[in-house]
């Protein structure tokens, strides 16, 4: 026998040893359509790291936010709704959500005589800005001198006054916020400081307001902050507080002889029409 032949027949038992020894094929997988593998289920969301967790949970314990509304002798920058009603030492009512109608009871009592409309423009959360138009009547008592003789006389003369103004609420934090105001008297006849008999905060001329709201709890807030009186030279200050509807404090002028304690008491109540 040739060496070659000899080969060739270790060669081919070879491979059929080898081939009776391995084991069999596996099956092949029938692939998944797309659309099956897009509608299995859902990964599970990661869970957040305790980092986050704690930032979740201090967003959620932080309270209320303190309202824009409560201010101390400003008008509101957020108008009276409609349908509710304010009465206490001053009495008003909304109209329409967007305006409302007030008049001061102590200055009526002192016989000052006014009427208040104010026009809500902008109620944001963070901003909030009020218009306002007053109108006021009363007599006062003024020096007047004789052109011929130049004697001084005190004569109790009747005047009235328009006065337009604003107020300019905003957020310094959650529960602080500030109000920036102050109206222009425009009045008929004009009475100047050095005609006036004594010094009075019931005739008021331009006149400058800053004040400061700190909510205590969530229903109560304390309003503060001070006034200048541009034409007179009148300054006052003082605090109220605002119990859920309800407002209690006064305003101090100082220096002055005739209405020093402006006292400060309301609530406002929904009512129906």
């Amino acid at each position: 026998m040739r060496p070659t032949t000899v080969i060739f027949a270790l060669l081919l038992y070879t491979c059929n040893s080898v081939a009776q020894q391995a084991p069999p094929a596996l099956p092949q997988s029938t692939p998944v359509p797309q659309q099956q593998q897009l509608q299995g289920k859902p990964k599970p969301k990661p869970t957040p790291s305790p980092r986050r967790q704690v930032r979740q949970v201090v967003e959620v314990q932080r309270g209320p936010v303190l309202s824009l509304g409560p201010t101390h002798i400003l008008p509101s920058a957020y108008v009276l709704p409609a349908g509710s009603f304010i009465l206490g030492t001053t009495a008003g009512f909304g109209v329409g959500n967007f305006m409302d109608i007030t008049t001061s009871l102590w200055g009526d009592i002192e016989q000052v005589y006014n009427v208040m409309i104010e026009f809500g423009v902008l109620k944001g959360r963070n901003v909030a800005l009020g218009l306002w138009l007053q109108y006021e009547n009363e007599g006062q008592q003024v020096i007047t001198t004789n052109p011929t003789s130049g004697l001084a006389t005190v004569l109790t003369t009747s005047f009235s006054s328009v006065n337009p103004g604003l107020t300019l609420s905003y957020r310094l934090s959650r529960r602080f916020t500030a109000h920036t105001g102050g109206d222009i008297a425009l009045q008929s006849p004009v009475i100047p400081k050095s005609s006036l008999s004594q010094t009075t905060s019931y005739i008021q001329g331009n006149t400058v307001h800053q004040e400061f709201t700190v909510g205590l709890t969530q229903y109560v807030a304390m309003s503060f902050g001070g006034s200048y009186d541009l034409t007179y030279g009148v300054a006052g200050a003082g605090v109220s507080f605002h119990i859920d509807a309800l407002q209690v404090g006064a305003h101090y002028y100082f220096n002055i002889s005739q209405g020093s304690i402006l006292p400060i008491l309301g609530g406002s109540f929904p009512v129906n029409f």
